[in-house]
């Protein structure tokens, strides 16, 4: 799909009818299209008045902030996500959490973080994103376990291949 067209009709509601809502929606659809540093600036704006602590808006500005590497920034957002509602998106909150603390270099929080929503999740993208941290650090022990885990996850998805005779 084109981007710009994917952004127009967003574009246009919120020029037209400058809400919160048509604010939030165009802040997705930038997202969404990988204007990430545009993103960001949409959901911060979103995140005045009453709308500061919204969960929604936090989750896709810290999201947007992930995609721009601006892991401090994102951090604060999943912070007041996870004091105004623990429960709210609480694996992706980790998964990202977990990666923005890798990202400032934090890496026991980083692993502990990997660690519990793995144990409390145990998704494969959960342990995906954990492999790929631990590879990324040298630790060939913990990305070979997760590696194990992961394949035994695929093969659950994938029917055997039929051998031709």
């Amino acid at each position: 799909m084109d981007p710009e067209r994917e952004l127009r009709e967003p574009r246009v509601a919120y020029e037209d009818v400058p809400t919160a809502q048509n604010q939030m929606r165009l802040a997705s659809a930038l997202l969404e299209a990988g204007a990430a540093e545009e993103a960001a600036r949409t959901y911060q704006a979103c995140l005045k008045g009453p709308f500061a602590a919204d969960v929604e808006i936090c989750f896709g500005a810290a999201r947007a902030f992930v995609e721009c590497q601006r892991y401090v920034e994102a951090i604060s957002h999943l912070e007041t996500i996870r004091n105004t509602d623990p429960e709210s998106r609480a694996e992706a909150v980790s998964i990202l959490l977990a990666r923005c603390y890798a990202g400032v270099s934090r890496k026991g929080e980083a692993r502990n973080e990997f660690e519990s929503v793995v144990t409390r999740f145990g998704s494969f993208e959960a342990r995906a994103e954990y492999a790929i941290w631990a590879l990324a650090i040298g630790d060939m022990a913990t990305a070979a376990r997760l590696q194990t885990e992961i394949d035994r996850t695929a093969r659950k998805w994938t029917p055997p291949c039929a051998h031709a005779e």
